[in-house]
């Protein structure tokens, strides 16, 4: 179970949230309505306790530790932020890996296979 916010920048036009209701996927609304096409800027994970507000959305009670994330996603044409989402995860329902390492080249540890720098994995 997660809790997300998304808040889209400037450079989209106002109608993208009234079309999210027809077409849930922010990244492929934006390519398809707009030739807007996202790559991930950056991304933060913290534990902590969870917001009394994302804690009744996900059916907790009182602030037991979730994790919160926060991703910045930018017109890979531009550069420029596009989308800013804040999301709230069960930390007995999420498991969260973090690969922090160079954007522009395989980590030391390279592998055969591409590493997403990160990787959220719900517990069945």
């Amino acid at each position: 179970m997660r809790f997300d916010s998304t808040v889209f920048g400037a450079a989209v036009p106002e109608q993208v949230y009234q079309l999210l209701t027809e077409q849930p996927s922010t990244t492929s609304l934006l390519a398809d309505h707009f030739g807007v096409k996202l790559e991930r800027w950056a991304t933060r994970a913290e534990l902590q306790p969870i917001s009394i507000e994302a804690g009744a959305d996900l059916q907790l009670t009182g602030r037991p530790m979730a994790w919160r994330t926060e991703t910045v996603n930018r017109c890979r044409r531009t550069l420029r932020p596009v989308e800013h989402t804040t999301a709230w995860l069960r930390a007995d329902n999420f498991h969260v890996f973090l690969h922090v390492g160079p954007a522009d080249g395989p980590p030391p540890f390279a592998s055969p296979v591409p590493v997403n720098p990160i990787e959220i994995e719900m517990f069945s």
